[in-house]
């Protein structure tokens, strides 16, 4: 059935440069990022052998984020064609989700559940990389690590869970005649743990290789290949049950773990111009 719905989202961003540009560039952003959602509505529900035993659900629903962050970034060019670059990014997230769901049939109200999920998530990521230039190519590496702080509170209890993952890597970039190459190798650790349970650590080899052969300067084809590691997030692990309405019941599991991505892309890029330009 019809009915209005609203969703409003704002980016604020402060930032600070500071260029030497023959030594070094450092830069710092604060940001803040606000949401908010109202949407669902009512609907009949019927059977098709008996369209006139009508019952009335009525579902609306509402969604609010607040995000600021701060972006630290620090270049610095070194020696013998040398840079090495710092990057540190702290995240609060504040999330609230409420879901109503109604049935009724003659004015009398069957199904009444409301479903309320409170959610706050704090996270630090820091990334070292460092390059260096030769004839043949470009060769680097780099250590990134984010720790993660969740506590969700839903209308049926409250679940923490603390995460984090490391990620040590180096790859190689050169050319060869039209053909420009990328390989690298890289291994992850990540480690969960949920209040209430046991925690673990899982292991990642990650390599991934990216192939691109210009065919001319306006004309290219491109292939790109990573093994990635995907962790589940905290409202994927609770066993804390959430009444969604008459029919569903949303359950995360506990003994979930992480689990490797297999990525490919391939991409043809032609670029055309207009007799004008």
């Amino acid at each position: 059935l019809p009915r209005g719905m609203s969703e409003t989202a704002h980016n604020l961003s402060l930032n600070y440069n500071l260029v030497d540009n023959d030594h070094y560039y450092f830069n710092a952003t604060l940001r803040y990022f606000l949401s908010d959602e109202d949407k669902g509505g009512g609907k009949n529900l019927y059977t098709n052998n008996n369209p006139e035993d009508k019952t009335y659900a009525w579902n609306p629903n509402s969604n609010s984020t607040k995000r600021p962050s701060l972006d630290l970034y620090y270049q610095r060019s070194l020696p013998h064609k040398q840079t090495l670059i710092l990057n540190m990014v702290g995240t609060y997230i504040h999330t609230n989700a409420n879901q109503m769901y109604q049935e009724w049939k003659n004015d009398i109200l069957l199904s009444d559940i409301l479903s309320n999920v409170d959610g706050d998530k704090y996270s630090i990521i820091g990334e070292g990389i460092y390059e260096r230039q030769f004839e043949a190519g470009r060769l680097g590496g780099g250590l990134k690590h984010t720790q993660s702080w969740t506590d969700n509170t839903y209308s049926g209890g409250r679940t923490k869970m603390k995460q984090s993952e490391t990620y040590l890597y180096t790859e190689f970039s050169g050319r060869v005649k039209k053909l420009n190459y990328t390989a690298g190798i890289g291994v992850s650790r990540s480690w969960l743990k949920q209040e209430g349970e046991e925690d673990y650590q899982y292991y990642t080899f990650r390599p991934k290789v990216s192939l691109q052969y210009n065919f001319t300067d306006n004309m290219y084809f491109r292939v790109n290949g990573s093994v990635n590691n995907v962790s589940p997030s905290l409202s994927e692990l609770s066993a804390i049950e959430q009444y969604i309405d008459t029919l569903q019941i949303r359950r995360g599991n506990p003994y979930l773990k992480p689990y490797k991505s297999y990525d490919m892309q391939a991409n043809y890029i032609k670029k055309e111009y207009s007799p004008e330009t």
